[in-house]
């Protein structure tokens, strides 16, 4: 028997194995005869070796050209630890019995052997079928990803192995993957690469409909939306987070509260809920009315902030983080604003736009137009107003300055709050009207315990009457109008202030003199007038008694 017939009849066989030498001459083969021991390590090719390659792959074609039928799954086609193979019902039996390897090393073998041209041989020589010869020609040089996983469904298996190592048999396992690390890209993988929607309607007919829909989807949420369209309508935002209704996606949000809710914290994620609470197929028992935020509007805020934004309106959860806290309420931030620390980060917030964000879509509070998204400082404290805190306690008072053609009302205003700031709006109206003008100052600023004077001047025409009163309102600053502070002040402009304070104490004494004389005659007219006695002119005079003399001189006169 020569060495060429002896070679295929131990290939055909399988229990002996060939090795070669490095040389290039096919008479340089050696046959060995003891049986190949899995636990020995082999001899690998150079994987830029290429010429060995081509030496391996034509001493294959010629040993199944001589008969031999056997492909050996490994890299490089040679006799290894890896399993072997005789036809196609064994490579199905392969794939899809219970004891299947691991699918990352068999597709690893599989992609070598097509790459290098050994399937392609392999099915021309060894089984005679040049159509699947020239099918394999074209899967590999189509360009496209996960060409053994193609041939493999070619073939007809009904396991879907994929690159993570991983054989899926059934499409109820999908979900399962998709809650795991690394399981929804290697899905992705076979979804663009179009076997994923042969698999699935293999398994389970008419399911294929749905990844072939899904495959122009952003990448981010493409499995997941075929996986809830045709198996199961649940979420899977991230891996070990999969909720099967909206109740347990935002139980899950809640436990992934810190410094930031970890369910949302990623684009990718949140696009995945995006789809999942507003998509097409929606999560059972979501809400109508929620509201998104667009990454657009996330990106202007800071970003430790951004998944409590998207929880807001997506997930209903109202945390709100100011200074190391979380805020649930506007009471609890009314009552956070007392401290420096929150007030500031609140101010910061504000600026942003994050603080209104909070305030209209997680606390419900409807506010006015400017007051809606980011509020410069000078609003801030309307703002509060607004939320419901309590205005700093400011005092006022108010006089008259000057005289002539033109008058200046001096408001004197004092902010007796230690820690709020407050922007007051001053109103002057002027009774009557005709002939005067007044020029208001701009919005006043007080810090914290600051005291300013603040000057209203009034321009009088000389046709303007002599007299007028001044009303002064203080009001809090704010977009729908001043919020007043007490009643209005009034200050009267017409008397001449050169004369001095002393006039008005003379008038005051002349008037009380003029009353008492008045009162005086009044009395005198008013009382009954008395008797006069008639006395003879030679009798002394009559004296009345006087009551200095006592009772002894009463009998004398």
């Amino acid at each position: 028997m020569g060495v060429v017939n002896v070679a295929a009849l131990l290939l055909a066989q399988g229990s002996p194995s060939v090795s070669w030498s490095r040389g290039r001459s096919l008479r340089a083969a050696v046959l060995r005869s003891a049986p190949v021991n899995p636990d020995a390590p082999t001899r690998r090719w150079p994987a830029d070796d290429e010429a060995e390659a081509q030496e391996a792959l034509r001493l294959a074609t010629f040993l199944w050209g001589a008969g031999g039928r056997r492909l050996h799954l490994t890299h490089d086609g040679r006799p290894g630890p890896g399993p072997s193979v005789q036809g196609l019902d064994e490579v199905r039996a392969l794939v899809d019995g219970p004891e299947a390897p691991a699918a990352a090393p068999l597709l690893r073998a599989l992609s070598s052997l097509l790459a290098r041209g050994f399937l392609e041989r392999w099915f021309a020589v060894a089984l005679g079928d040049e159509a699947l010869a020239a099918a394999t020609r074209a899967l590999r040089d189509d360009g496209r990803a996960l060409p053994a996983t193609r041939l493999l469904l070619g073939l007809g298996v009904r396991a879907l192995p994929l690159g993570d190592g991983t054989m899926v048999r059934a499409v109820e396992e999908l979900p399962s993957l998709l809650d795991r690390p690394g399981g929804r890209e290697a899905l992705l993988a076979a979804l663009q690469a179009g076997a994923l929607e042969v698999w699935a309607d293999r398994v389970r007919p008419g399911a294929g409909a749905h990844f072939a829909a899904a495959r122009g989807l952003p990448p981010s949420l493409a499995v997941d939306r075929a996986v809830r369209a045709a198996i199961e309508p649940g979420a899977f935002p991230r891996p070990g987070s999969r909720a099967a209704d909206f109740a347990a996606l935002r139980f899950l949000a809640l436990g992934a509260v810190g410094d930031r809710v970890a369910l949302c914290d990623r684009p990718d994620a949140r696009d995945r809920l995006r789809d999942a609470l507003r998509g097409p197929v929606k999560l059972p028992g979501t809400p109508r009315d929620l509201v998104d935020a667009t990454e657009a509007e996330l990106a202007a805020l800071p970003e430790a902030l951004r998944s409590f934004a998207f929880a807001w309106g997506m997930l209903r959860l109202p945390f709100l983080p100011l200074a190391g806290r979380l805020v649930r309420t506007v009471e609890e931030l009314v009552a956070a604003l007392g401290d420096p620390a929150a007030r500031a980060a609140a101010r910061e917030l504000a600026a942003r736009g994050a603080l209104s964000l909070w305030a209209t879509r997680a606390a419900g509070r409807t506010l006015p137009q400017p007051l809606q998204g980011a509020v410069p400082a000078h609003l801030f404290p309307a703002l509060c107003l607004e939320l419901g805190e309590a205005p700093p306690r400011i005092e006022a008072r108010a006089g008259l300055v000057g005289g002539g053609g033109k008058t200046i009302v001096a408001v004197e205003l004092g902010n007796r709050d230690p820690l709020r700031a407050a922007v007051i709006d001053l109103a002057v109206r002027v009774r009557p009207k005709a002939g005067r003008e007044a020029v208001l100052p701009p919005r006043v600023a007080l810090g914290p315990l600051e005291a300013r004077r603040i000057g209203v001047a009034i321009t009088t025409a000389p046709e303007a009457p002599a007299r007028a009163a001044i009303e002064v309102t203080i009001g809090h600053a704010h977009p729908l109008g001043p919020r007043s502070i007490g009643a209005p002040i009034v200050v009267t402009m017409g008397r001449p202030r050169s004369v001095g304070p002393w006039v008005a104490v003379a008038v005051a004494i002349a008037m009380a003199l003029a009353g008492g004389a008045l009162a005086m005659r009044v009395a005198a007219r008013w009382q009954p007038a008395r008797p006069t006695p008639h006395v003879a002119k030679s009798a002394p005079p009559v004296h009345p008694p006087r009551e200095r003399h006592g009772a002894k001189n009463r009998g004398r006169y």
